[in-house]
């Protein structure tokens, strides 16, 4: 019984669990930017589709034979299907969306959190974390092509977009800056919540030392 309580005050034990704890803060931080990124890359593959949607036509139709035997035939539309009772229909607000956002967010972060925890202790030499320089330099420049992307789709299929110039390139400039935003706020919360458990580790692995 005193082993136990002992087993509870140990330092060390108590800064691995705050350590795995902030572990999975780092990745409840970075679920947001991994959402604002994926609704960026449906945009700019959304633009580049409904501009080169010939192109795009072409190139799922040749592939269709070889997707076909996975993913099965095409549903076929069902014309007598009767339209749903609008008395029927659910009525989206805040009181029911956002309650299931927070489960989806932590739940997604405890499984990217387990994913990573496994990766690291599958590797035999644990890996160097890149700096936050790079991972801001490569972020940036990934958001940059994604917006010369959406500059490359309007200029090579104008005809498609309704409004002025400006008016478009106000949304595209916009839409990167937004996600620009949120990555630099989520990968600096990130790096300093990693190094607050890197110290934390550090400092249980050096009291268990003094112990032995």
């Amino acid at each position: 019984m005193l082993r136990s309580v002992e087993a509870t005050r140990d330092p060390g034990l108590i800064g691995v669990l705050l350590s795995l704890g902030l572990g999975y803060l780092r990745w409840l931080v970075l679920v947001p930017m991994f959402t604002v990124w994926t609704f960026y890359l449906l945009m700019v593959l959304a633009l580049l589709l409904t501009n080169f949607q010939d192109s795009a036509a072409a190139l799922f139709a040749a592939l269709e034979p070889w997707l076909e035997p996975w993913l099965g035939p095409p549903p076929a539309s069902d014309a007598s299907a009767a339209a749903p009772d609008s008395a029927e229909s659910i009525e989206l607000n805040e009181t029911l969306i956002m309650p299931v956002a927070l489960k989806l967010w932590g739940l997604a972060a405890l499984l990217l959190w387990g994913l990573g925890e496994l990766w690291r202790l599958l590797r035999r030499r644990p890996a160097a974390a890149p700096r936050l320089g790079r991972k801001l330099v490569f972020a940036l420049a990934a958001i940059a092509l994604g917006w010369l992307l959406m500059l490359f789709a309007y200029g090579f299929g104008s005809e498609t977009f309704h409004g002025s110039l400006w008016a478009w390139l106000a949304m595209f400039t916009g839409v990167a800056f937004l996600a620009a935003l949120v990555t630099l706020a989520c990968l600096g919360l990130s790096h300093v919540l990693a190094v607050l458990a890197d110290r934390l580790t550090a400092g249980a692995r050096h009291s268990g030392r003094d112990r032995s």
